[in-house]
C-alpha cells in the first residue's frame, strides 16, 4: 500500500514538472541559443536537486 501511494505521489509530481517544463520551453523558444539552453538545463538540474532534498 505504501508503494502504491509513493508511486502515485511520484506520478503527480512528474505531471506537475512536465507541465511547468512545457510552459518554460514555450517561453524559452525565442532564446534558442546554445548558451541559453545550457543555462536552462543547468538551472533545471539545480532546481530538481533542491526539490528532491527537501522531500
Amino acid at each position: 500500500a505504501l508503494f502504491q501511494s509513493n508511486r502515485r505521489k511520484i506520478e503527480e509530481r512528474t505531471e506537475l514538472l512536465n507541465e511547468e517544463w512545457s510552459k518554460l520551453r514555450i517561453q524559452s523558444i525565442p532564446l534558442s541559443t546554445t548558451s541559453g539552453s545550457l543555462a536552462n538545463k543547468k538551472a533545471r538540474m539545480t532546481q530538481l536537486g533542491a526539490s528532491t532534498t527537501t522531500n
